[in-house]
């Protein structure tokens, strides 16, 4: 029986003596494992603001490529005579000869107007 004491200890002796002589060893791998891990972590918080921006950005671009389209066929329609009337009548409020122009008021007329 003491036998199998002494070589169940006898494992630790070694380990005993591996970290008197390289203590700082173990003490380096785990500080840079330490920082290794808090790197990935940044890394990776950084990688999900980036993606989120991505998203934006690529939103943001469709939107304006929408309003892109939509102006190079206004550019596209201006030598059309229809185009240029519609808007006449849009952006100035013109009408054509022999149309009237018709208001539409929000509120009810005031009693001294009949």
């Amino acid at each position: 029986m003491n036998d199998f004491a002494e070589e169940a200890l006898g494992w630790q002796i070694p380990v005993k003596r591996f970290l008197s002589r390289y203590w700082w060893v173990v003490l380096f791998v785990t500080l840079c494992g330490t920082i290794y891990g808090s790197s990935i972590r940044k890394k990776e918080e950084i990688i999900s603001a980036l993606d989120d921006q991505l998203s934006l950005l690529q939103q943001e671009r469709q939107e304006l490529m929408t309003i892109q389209q939509d102006l190079v066929l206004q550019i596209d329609s201006q030598s059309d005579p229809d185009w240029i009337q519609l808007t006449l009548m849009k952006v100035l409020g013109l009408v054509p000869e022999g149309q009237s122009k018709v208001y539409f008021y929000n509120e009810a007329p005031s009693a001294s107007i009949r």
